[in-house]
This record gives structure tokens, C-alpha cells and sequence, in this order.
């Protein structure tokens, strides 16, 4: 996925506002050399968003006797 930068925006900003995390940052800083000039980034840049890993589901367990 790409996005396009705003007006005063940093990479885990960016994240944030596209997945709603910033836990894939080490990711998107990789995938985006280009954006490491400075913390804020200019409006207009595009940054590159890496697919998601994929997360294992939490298997629950039911006590029946508690």
C-alpha cells in the first residue's frame, strides 16, 4: 500500500492513521529510506506501507469448573 504525506507528518503518524498501530514501524522505516531525512516529513511524499504480518489467533479455554 502507499500513502501520501500531509502537512507535518512523521512515520508512525502515518501508521497510525492507515492501520490504527505503530508497532510496524521498524517495517515501514526499512521500506522507506527516502523518508529519513527528518522527523517531519514534507507534505506530498509518498511512503510505502509493507503488508501486515500475519498474527496467530489467541486460542481461548473454557474452565468448567472454576
Amino acid at each position: 500500500m502507499t500513502v501520501t504525506t500531509q502537512q507535518n507528518d512523521t512515520l508512525d503518524a502515518v501508521c497510525y492513521r492507515t492501520l490504527g498501530r505503530t508497532d510496524i514501524i521498524e517495517d515501514v522505516i526499512n521500506a522507506n529510506s527516502h523518508a529519513l531525512d527528518s522527523p517531519v516529513l514534507p507534505s506530498g511524499l509518498e511512503i510505502r506501507i509493507p503488508d501486515l504480518p500475519k498474527v496467530k489467533p489467541i486460542k481461548t479455554t473454557i474452565k468448567l469448573w472454576d
